[in-house]
């Protein structure tokens, strides 16, 4: 082993140190080259061969010694080189940990589930073989100590690991408190001891959130010896596995680890645990030489070779364009707010619900969801949830219980009642589903999903309906937004895209889920409402497909709206059936965002829903709209599809506000921690005056002058001298009895060595000169150190001003020290004056006896100030160290915040120039305002910065008051005025396919709004600073509108039947003119009805073998 470079290793001959991997509490670990190159893992254990850790290491060692098993980490050599215990072992690629990150960085919420089962079914087999096998408990289960290799799991470092039966060993001292079961906080760890952290291990590794969360020791203690767990960001179908391997009683959890898996396997799929086997992370996955689904569907978007392949025979539309609608009568005041539930699908409606929620936050000041109008996001694709729920704690993300995944799953794992499956899905579908298990723009798929995933799907809409329409929610919200609402109403958005797999998809189905839980409910006014979007990207191929999903889905529409054919519902999956005329949605809206987006555009798009969303559900427009809505005419059917088109005007740019919220914590956080600040104003030199004025205050009022402190320690030890005199002479001589004085106020060799040399009394008779002024020390030390402290909670001072506070108080105790030895010194030569006095022959024996038992006394009272000082010098270090540790915490906070924004700086200070706002002042005013904030709810910034929890409501905290600050700042003009607005509202893209249309304008009282004359608009005044434009388009002709989106391309009208959610429907044509409805079937609805209250009959498919053999992707026979 060479040890060049790392000095302190021992010698180990023919191993090379390479690379450092990691340390813990009994030692190192180093990556090494082994004789004949190979590269192993060396473990140096710290302290010597006899010290108590490598004793306990090796004890471990021989418990393990003749375990052998394909997933525990082999052991190759074990030996003590230079005193020290040397463990040598097979090298791992990474950790379970090292995975977990790398899902993280990825977007994800943690490891994908079916890959991290697999790592458990490998780590269960190891624990049971050890239970089993040998009688032994791991202990030590964790992300970390399970590692990785060749695509499987091994379980390492055995530190603790005990048997069983033994009950004298404690491993509590080493236990990780955030993965140990209760018993073996107790000292009892039992044969299931390993299978609790196991649990521990899966929540935390598939979701990123532990089921406990104490932020230390004694929190995770508690809570895992009497806490529930939190089980909430689990899927519904994994819960009761991990609840009962949690269970506090372990003769309550699953016989074994194995189980535990087959358990949770077998709750993600139909009656199988198999799970795919594990490529080794960064290994590359072989793609198959076949065409993507859009390319089968319908091919390459090519506009120039299909422009005249169809020519659709359709009535011409009547006018030119829609018609104006006269303003409609409704109620213009005493507007209240009906409880809502956005419920989204797919990425179009994360993107929209992730704006709507930044709006409901920047215009109520609120870091969270308003409780009566929740979002639930639903998708096949993690990422898109994950990139959904980011920045959630500062109101601008959903957060993670208003997602649900519903994943696909490989053809095989829908098995045992395929022929259900097929009764509605093509055999092309279910057998050729993407690699991915994503949808990849497949109608059918999207369907598959929602049915795989009803029952979790039905109870989390169930509950948000109940949490919205809760009265403690309706009250909650009433209080954060001043908006009353109602108590007898309720209405759902169903936000989807017509050119997804999942959106499109799923959205008519999870609208008449929808429908059938409001129907329970038995509501005054309950309304589902479609808002369905349509759009293209820069990808050919995918705005082929895309515009072919779009025509498929306006059939399904057409075909359940026209009043013509029934809903037949899904009894296996506990979708009820509805009788013909009920339609999907109350009203239904088919939005074009534009073709051709860049991801800028996609954007400005997904904003223009949120703004319609916003008006209609938090505004008094909503009762216009509803007036509009309800003007259903003789021709209701054309009516029920709309579209619209919506604009927010801010009266700042949301893009400079946000600009100038960052500027602003950012100069927050350089004052906090002290960095360098704006030159526009002396803050930082008065700040710092203001501090040391402080602080020199404060030893005035403590006495802390040397000089007083001494004059302190003086009275102390006279009235010390006083209860108990000087012993009795027992010499005559006066030289033998000042000795006798010396001797009782002399230094002991028993104390700590004297602070002001070797002859400074540190005692006085048998009691220590410490102790004398322990009482005055602790004192002190508690007044100054809580005086710093309260610096940081100062707005001004905070961190900078509290380490300038610290450190002039240090160096004021040292200068105080060295008073103290000047003073020492002075005394000490009188003291040798007088004994020289005592030894002429005309001494005055009882004077120099005074007078030398009083200098002793006024160098002990030296020695104790000198002890004193000493003291506060060491608290005061403490007090910097705890400093740091909060500096470290806010610089970290600071970090987080810039990290998850970015900013114009130069455009943020314009923008508050032109304002006329010293961005230094409304850094103070921010510091002001959180200060008051926490003051009023009894917290303190420095104790807040040093647990996770607080440093989230520190940022949540910054962000909600910067954005109010600013907010305030640059809302109105330096008139004071409102802002100025256009009135008009921009056409919608399929407003030339609608019979009418409103314009609708709501801004703030006084604002003046110029329009074109030739347009009606309707006026609603709004208490906010914003205006927003509508453009209401009704009466929109789905066949025109279909015709439209395919760009009059027959094969692509053609090509939609294949992605027909369902074949066991009669799609009605939607070129052809309507027909008359079909009869009432008469649908069972005891089941349906018994579905949505009770667990449904899952639905699973065999494995089909009609597939190609060159190519998986290509079914050899449709039928």
């Amino acid at each position: 082993m060479s040890t060049d470079a790392h000095p302190d290793a021992p010698r180990l001959p023919g191993y090379e140190l390479l690379e450092h991997l990691g340390s813990g509490g009994y030692g190192q670990v180093w990556s090494a080259r082994a004789p004949g190159g190979l590269t192993k893992a060396v473990k140096l254990i710290h302290g010597r061969h006899d010290e108590s850790r490598a004793a306990h290491e090796l004890k471990a060692l021989e418990r393990t010694r003749e375990v052998r098993h394909p997933f525990v980490l082999s052991l190759e050599r074990v030996e003590f080189i230079d005193n020290r215990l040397v463990v040598i072992s097979e090298l791992a690629e990474g950790s379970l940990r090292d995975r977990f990150r790398e899902c993280v960085q990825q977007g994800l919420p943690g490891i994908p589930r079916d890959e991290l089962l697999g790592y458990l079914r490998d780590a269960a087999d190891a624990l049971d073989y050890l239970t089993i096998k040998h009688g032994l408990q791991h202990l030590d289960v964790k992300p970390e100590n399970l590692l990785l290799l060749a695509g499987h799991a091994k379980v390492a470092d055995f530190g603790l690991v005990k048997s069983i039966n033994d009950q004298t060993q404690s491993v509590v001292g080493g236990m990780t408190p955030a993965y140990a079961p209760p018993e073996v906080f107790k000292g009892a760890p039992c044969r299931s001891s390993d299978q609790y952290s196991l649990a521990v291990v899966y929540q935390q590794m598939l979701t990123g959130v532990a089921p406990f969360d104490g932020v230390n020791a004694a929190e995770l203690t508690l809570q895992h010896l009497h806490d529930e767990p939190n089980l909430a960001s689990l899927p519904a179908d994994d819960r009761f596995a991990v609840s009962r391997a949690l269970a506090k009683t372990p003769d309550h959890r699953f016989e074994s680890c194995v189980e535990f898996v087959q358990a949770l396997a077998g709750a993600g799929s139909f009656g199988t645990t198999s799970v795919e086997p594990r490529r080794a992370p960064g290994a590359v996955e072989p793609t198959a030489a076949a065409p993507s689904h859009a390319t089968e569907v319908c091919g390459q978007e090519d506009p120039v070779r299909h422009s005249s392949d169809l020519s659709l025979s359709l009535p011409s539309l009547s006018g030119d364009g829609p018609h104006p609608i006269p303003a409609p009568e409704f109620e213009r005041s005493g507007f209240a707010a009906t409880p809502t539930l956005f419920l989204g699908i797919g990425g179009t409606a994360a993107g929209v619900l992730r704006e709507l929620r930044q709006q409901h936050s920047e215009q109520h000041e609120l870091t969270g969801p308003i409780p009566a109008m929740p979002m639930l996001l639903l998708d096949t694709d993690p990422r898109t949830l994950s990139s959904a729920a980011r920045n959630a704690d500062g109101g601008a993300g959903l957060q993670r219980d208003e997602t649900l995944c519903l994943s696909l799953r490989r053809p095989q794992e829908y098995r045992e009642k395929s022929d259900k499956i097929l009764g509605w899905l093509g055999r092309r579908w279910l057998y050729n589903i993407p690699k991915s298990l994503q949808t990849e723009g497949i109608r059918p798929l999207g369907r598959l999903a929602l049915v795989d995933n009803a029952r979790r799907t039905l109870q989390r809409i169930r509950g948000a309906l109940s949490d919205c329409l809760s009265a403690e929610s309706i009250d909650s919200s009433e209080q954060a937004t001043g908006t009353p609402f109602r108590r007898d109403a309720v209405r759902v958005y169903v936000v989807a895209s017509a050119c997804g797999g999942s959106g499109g998809g799923m959205a008519i189905d999870v609208a008449y889920a929808v429908r059938a839980l409001l129907d329970r409910m038995e509501l005054a006014d309950a309304q589902v409402i479609g808002v369905t979007t349509f759009s293209t990207g820069r990808d050919g191929e995918r705005a082929g497909l895309a515009r072919v999903n779009a025509f498929s889905w306006l059939t399904e529409h057409e075909h359940f709206s026209s009043g013509a054919h029934a809903y037949p519902g899904d009894d296996g999956a506990g979708l009820p059936a509805h009788n013909v005329g009920v339609a999907p949605f109350d009203h239904s809206y088919l939005v074009h965002l534009g073709d051709r987006l860049d991801e800028s555009g996609f954007a400005a798009g997904c904003k223009r829903v949120a703004d319609y969303l916003a008006v209609d559900s938090g505004s008094a427009a909503q009762h216009c709209l509803d007036a509009v809505r309800g003007d259903g005419g003789q021709d209701s059917r054309r009516r029920q599809l709309r579209t619209f088109s919506a604009q927010r005007h801010e009266a700042s740019p949301a893009d400079t506000r946000r600009d100038a919220e960052q500027l602003l914590t950012s100069l927050l956080f350089s004052n906090w921690i002290g960095e360098s600040r704006p030159a526009e104003s002396d803050q930082d030199a008065t700040s710092t005056n203001r501090v040391v004025m402080g602080a020199g205050e404060l030893v005035g009022r403590l006495k802390l002058d040397a000089a007083q402190l001494a004059t302190s320690c003086r009275a102390l030890v006279e009235q010390h001298v006083s209860s108990a005199a000087l012993p009795a002479p027992t010499e005559t001589d006066l030289l033998a009895r000042l000795e006798q004085i010396n001797d009782h106020f002399a230094p002991s060799p028993d104390l700590n060595r004297p602070l002001l040399g070797p002859t400074a009394p540190n005692r006085i008779g048998d009691t220590p000169v410490v102790d004398l002024v322990r009482e005055l020390s602790s004192g002190l030390q508690s007044e100054i150190s809580s005086w710093v402290y309260e610096r940081l909670e100062t707005p001004g001072d905070r961190l900078s001003g509290a380490r300038q506070a610290a450190d002039w108080l240090h160096s004021h105790c040292e200068s105080l020290t060295g008073s103290f030895e000047r003073f020492a010194a002075a005394t000490q030569q009188k003291i040798v004056s007088v004994a020289q006095q005592a030894a002429s022959k005309d001494a005055d024996g009882p004077a120099i006896e005074t007078r030398f038992a009083h200098l002793k006394a006024d160098l002990a009272a030296l020695e104790a100030a000198a002890l004193v000082s000493a003291g506060l010098k060491t608290e005061l270090r403490e007090v910097l160290e705890r400093l740091n540790e909060v500096r470290a915490a806010t610089g970290s906070i600071a970090k987080s915040m810039a990290d998850n924004a970015s900013s114009d700086t130069p455009a943020a200070y314009a923008a508050l120039d032109a304002a006329g706002v010293s961005p230094v002042r409304l850094t103070t005013a921010l510091d002001g305002r959180l200060q008051e904030e926490w003051s009023a709810a009894d917290q303190r910034f420095g104790q807040l910065s040093l647990t996770e929890d607080g440093r989230r409501e520190i940022a949540s905290a910054i962000r909600r008051l910067a954005h109010q600050c600013v907010r305030e700042a640059l809302l109105t003009r330096s008139s004071g005025g409102p802002v100025d607005v256009n009135a008009t509202a921009e056409t919608p893209l399929l407003a030339e396919f609608a019979s009418g249309r409103l314009q609708l304008l709501l801004a703030p009282q006084g604002a003046e709004a110029a329009h074109d004359e030739a347009s009606e608009v309707v006026r609603i005044d709004s208490p906010g600073a914003d205006a927003y434009t509508v453009c209401e388009c009704v009466g929109l002709s789905a066949a025109h509108t279909a015709v439209s989106l395919v760009a009059g391309r027959r094969d692509y009208a053609e090509y939609a039947a294949r992605v027909n959610t369902r074949r066991d429907i009669a799609w009605a044509d939607l070129l052809a003119p309507p027909g008359p409805p079909e009869p009432a079937p008469e649908f069972p609805t005891t089941a349906a009805e018994h579905d949505m209250h009770t667990v449904p009959v899952e639905v699973a498919c065999d494995t089909a073998t009609e597939v190609s053999a060159s190519n998986p992707f290509v079914p050899a026979a449709t039928p």
